[in-house]
């Protein structure tokens, strides 16, 4: 039996360089990259609950929590975490959330608090590399926007 850490390692190994970066961008379910990670930081790593204790990440559990919240909506068919790097031992590191939904972006905005909203929202770009994964995965890339966080 595999650890958590095995397991992630696994399902990106074919997109992962000798560097630590992506060779090409993976994309996980929800499921894939929250189960077993114990990794603050991993993924909303800016957010700070508050401001007066920047230790105060959300913790990936809570992070999980939100998205499928987000996941459940009437008008989401889908949440994706689009991975950036690899270079923490512990767990890759993502900044940016791929929803498919019929949502505009500033109703998206609207899904999270002020404090945890992405720092970005937009539609996924024709141009964008994230278009033929967004393909692969059987998502419509023209109602697929990308959450950015800094």
């Amino acid at each position: 039996m595999s650890t958590p850490l095995e397991r992630i390692t696994a399902l990106v190994a074919d997109r992962l360089g000798e560097d630590g970066q992506f060779t090409s961008t993976p994309v996980l379910t929800l499921e894939e990259f929250f189960e077993g990670n114990e990794a603050e930081g991993s993924i909303l790593c800016n957010v700070v609950r508050d401001p007066q204790d920047l230790g105060s990440l959300v913790p990936p559990q809570e992070a999980f929590e939100i998205f499928s919240e987000i996941r459940d909506r009437s008008e989401v068919a889908d949440v994706r975490i689009a991975l950036t790097m690899f270079d923490d031992p512990d767990w890759p590191f993502s900044d940016t959330v791929l929803v498919e939904t019929i949502a505009t972006p500033e109703e998206a905005r609207g899904w999270f608090e002020e404090e945890i909203g992405p720092d970005e929202v937009d539609p996924l770009a024709p141009d964008d590399d994230l278009v033929d994964v967004v393909r692969e995965l059987g998502m419509d890339p023209d109602r697929v926007l990308v959450l950015w966080w800094d």
